[in-house]
């Protein structure tokens, strides 16, 4: 959950944690450009202000980092609440690498498939 006002977690279930490799209080220190890729950053910070007004209901193939650097993307899908009369959102993370990597490979084998068919 990330408080709007100052775009601070306020809470952090197990999953997300091992899903970026922190444990609950090492993820909730951690800031939006520690998650992301700096080459990222501005894709991710327009997403999150479209996800917090409402106008996008998803945030498609986001690149995340984990804490030991590796990369992963993630659909990321939001939910405006009032916490302790504070605005925040929920925030759902997907892990879409295993999804991504299994189109790669058909597109990858439909090409393949392509060059002997119009070379025969």
């Amino acid at each position: 959950m990330v408080i709007l006002q100052n775009k601070q977690f306020a809470f952090a279930n197990p999953a997300i944690c091992a899903m970026f490799g922190y444990t609950q209080e090492e993820f909730l220190q951690q800031e939006v450009a520690n998650l992301h890729p700096n080459e990222a950053l501005s894709e991710i910070v327009t997403a999150f202000e479209d996800l917090s007004q409402g106008s996008r209901p998803l945030a498609a193939t986001i690149p995340c980092l984990r804490k030991d650097g590796t990369l992963f993307y993630a659909d990321i899908r939001s939910i405006r609440i009032n916490f302790n009369d504070a605005e925040c959102m929920l925030v759902f993370f997907t892990d879409t690498s295993e999804r991504m990597e299994a189109e790669n490979k058909i597109r990858y084998q439909a090409n393949f498939l392509k060059v002997i068919i119009d070379s025969i």
